[in-house]
């Protein structure tokens, strides 16, 4: 068992890399916490559920910032023919055309977010519904 123990710490010694490691420390949030909690994780519990642990977190992590990233803006044509961005209005006016850009991840949990971003079609109290 020592010398089992041993093998697994020279590879584990081996196989750090403190320039990964500083990298991934100046990435953000997500990509720190991520890589503490697999850590500690680690430590605590067996490799293979400290690595599920670590994937699960990663991912959920990613897909709320994804949905946290996504911006609606409308184009407008100025007066020599080009256009620019200005933040999307809250309710479309009648019989006017817009034209609107998404900027962010639409997977996952970005299209749910898309469609709370999206300008109202109709104004107050003409809906249908």
């Amino acid at each position: 068992m020592s010398t089992l123990a041993a093998v697994l710490i020279y590879a584990a010694v081996g196989s750090f890399r403190t320039g990964s490691l500083r990298a991934i420390l100046r990435t953000g949030r997500i990509s720190q916490i991520a890589v503490i909690t697999t850590f500690i994780a680690t430590l605590l519990l067996p490799v293979a559920a400290a690595v599920g642990i670590g994937i699960a977190l990663a991912l959920l992590m990613q897909l709320n910032q994804e949905a946290l990233d996504l911006r609606v803006v409308e184009w407008v044509p100025d007066s020599s023919g080009r256009f620019f961005e200005r933040p999307a209005p809250k309710v479309l006016a009648s019989r006017r055309a817009v034209v609107l850009d998404i900027y962010g991840s639409l997977y996952y949990a970005g299209a749910r977010t898309l469609q709370a971003r999206l300008p109202d079609p109709a104004p107050r109290g003409t809906r249908p519904w």
